[in-house]
């Protein structure tokens, strides 16, 4: 099983989560983040005066499959995350050795 971890745009989020539910992976967490990437400054105004900012906004979502769904899950991402554009964001595999569900001691894909 891997853990699966994408960083993207906050605005491609929604799109992102209708897929992967519609394609039956309903269970992630999501976490609103901070970077610095490839990207260069860019002037933003928020309720004021532009400043100029290298720090930009992402979305993390984070995805534990198992390994004969990895690549659905990631094409799903993929696919809705991309607009062609520097800053899209990145997809991290990790594998997972061990995951129980504390409710109910299921274990490893039972788990998930």
């Amino acid at each position: 099983m891997f853990k699966i971890e994408a960083i993207i745009r906050p605005n491609r989020l929604e799109a992102v989560k209708r897929a992967l539910s519609e394609a039956g992976y309903n269970g992630m967490t999501i976490v609103d983040l901070h970077g610095i990437g490839n990207q260069k400054k860019f002037a933003h105004t928020n309720r004021g005066p532009k400043f100029i900012t290298d720090v930009i906004d992402k979305t993390r979502i984070e995805i534990f499959a198992s390994d004969k769904d990895v690549d659905e899950v990631t094409s799903v991402i993929i696919e809705n995350a991309r607009t062609g554009e520097v800053g899209d964001g990145r997809i991290f595999l990790t594998p997972v050795s061990w995951a129980m569900r504390i409710r109910n001691d299921d274990v490893a894909d039972a788990a998930l």
